[in-house]
């Protein structure tokens, strides 16, 4: 549903301090902030309201400045299950954006909420002005995901014994 930045009016991006204090920036110079400083877009969400639908184009992730953000994984055509719970200082969107597929989840906010959104094309800017901040980035992105990836692996295979071999 908001996938496509450029029909968004453009709003002053979250200042460097605010980038500074994110996981997902750690390690960034004071260069490579002030990149994303220009690039990136804030948009502001009211309670209830969608920051993307299932099935929608992935080009972007959301890092939340402010609020919090359900991420929803529809069982069926009435039934929805919260997956994860997104507070300030997280992020989501980013399996689609780096998958270059659809969104398999929706985004819904529980709150209003100030998200900063990450474009493809933004990440692809980082890596031809700054390598190095460019791969701490895509570091970040994959630590991440491990996380999340081990948070899953657990909810299928909560007996130890039988998660055996899944992960190393």
């Amino acid at each position: 549903m908001r996938d496509d930045v450029t029909s968004l009016e453009p709003e002053l991006g979250p200042d460097i301090e605010e980038l500074r204090g994110l996981g997902l920036f750690a390690g960034f110079d004071q260069s490579a902030l002030e990149h994303l400083e220009e690039k990136l877009v804030l948009l502001e969400l009211d309670a209830g309201q969608l920051a993307f639908r299932e099935g929608d184009s992935g080009r972007n992730m959301f890092i939340v400045l402010r609020g919090q953000v359900e991420v929803l994984c529809h069982q069926g055509q009435a039934n929805e299950a919260c997956v994860a719970t997104i507070g300030a200082g997280g992020w989501f969107g980013e399996v689609a954006m780096l998958g270059v597929t659809c969104r398999a989840v929706a985004a819904r906010c529980c709150s209003p909420a100030l998200l900063a959104i990450l474009s493809a094309s933004t990440l692809r800017s980082l890596y031809r002005a700054d390598l190095k901040a460019y791969a701490m980035l895509i570091m970040n992105l994959a630590r991440e995901l491990s996380r999340k990836l081990q948070i899953a692996e657990r909810k299928l295979a909560p007996n130890p014994d039988d998660a055996r071999g899944l992960s190393s």
